[in-house]
């Protein structure tokens, strides 16, 4: 099949907010019908709005892809009408006219990477987060971060590369794919649960990686103009402090919180179910499976 050019003119919109079911709409009324029977692999997406920041937000470009992946897939019907097909996607955003959504739709793989010097390319292997606060990715790049502390950049080119055939990269809004993304704040800012990832400009997102365990995943980043040169959790006001247990009956995962506490919450004992920590410092805080 020969790459499937489509463009949809208007304002791109993110999930979760107002505009989405407009713009969702635009979406449906412009994508055509596929001409295939789901030999599809993967899409690029690129995104030309007005500004990056509506309303002083900042535009995050894994969520601008989320409503189009939505229609594109289940709605109009490329890819089998089935997003665990999707074998690898890319999304930019940028200031530019028209606006709107400019998508090619391709039975190849995956574009060529970036040629330029990466600033880390590392590879995950562990349990893949299931929300924004889960504590092992960001362990793991706070480590690295801390090993190459460039800082905080200004704007990013990611790359993710999923060992797993199985994992659905086209659900994004609840899957591993955008947990994955917010975990990494400690290479780009924010903090747990508050992750800068606005920094994107181009996002690509890929699974099956040849080389890699079920349980990879590969990360690639390329980073501008660095704001800051200290490290990103120390910049972001987040730390991991060790939590000494008491006793404990229920599985518990930790959950990074900013440093900024009242001095009441220091030295606090805090009970829930049948388990007892002592915080050294409110800055960690154990949240228990009850």
């Amino acid at each position: 099949m020969e790459p499937q050019k489509i463009l949809v003119e208007g304002i791109p919109a993110t999930f979760a907010t107002a505009r989405e079911k407009q713009w969702k709409s635009t979406l449906f009324d412009n994508i055509p019908a596929p001409p295939t029977n789901g030999d599809e692999q993967g899409v690029i997406m690129q995104f030309f709005l007005p500004t990056l920041t509506p309303n002083k937000q900042p535009l995050d470009v894994d969520n601008l892809a989320e409503p189009v992946l939505s229609v594109l897939i289940r709605q109009a019907g490329w890819f089998g009408r089935s997003k665990p097909k999707l074998r690898w996607w890319s999304a930019t955003k940028a200031i530019n006219m028209p606006y709107g959504c400019s998508l090619t739709i391709s039975s190849k793989g995956i574009p060529n990477l970036p040629h330029t010097l990466a600033t880390y390319d590392e590879v995950y292997t562990g349990i893949l987060p299931k929300s924004a606060t889960n504590p092992g990715v960001a362990i793991w790049a706070d480590t690295i971060a801390r090993q190459k502390p460039y800082g905080i950049p200004s704007s990013l080119t990611l790359y993710l590369g999923f060992g797993s055939p199985s994992i659905n990269i086209g659900e994004i809004s609840n899957g591993s794919v955008k947990a994955f993304i917010d975990c990494l704040y400690p290479f780009y800012g924010g903090s747990a649960g508050r992750p800068e990832d606005y920094r994107i400009s181009h996002l690509l997102v890929q699974k099956a990686v040849s080389g890699l365990t079920s349980d990879s995943v590969r990360v690639i980043l390329w980073c501008d103009n660095f704001e800051s040169s200290t490290t990103v959790l120390s910049n972001a006001t987040t730390q991991i402090i060790s939590v000494e247990t008491v006793t404990m009956q229920n599985p518990c995962k930790l959950w990074l919180a900013p440093l900024s506490r009242p001095k009441s919450d220091e030295n606090k004992v805090e009970r829930k179910a049948t388990t007892t920590f002592v915080f050294k410092q409110s800055v960690a805080r154990q949240v228990c499976n009850s």
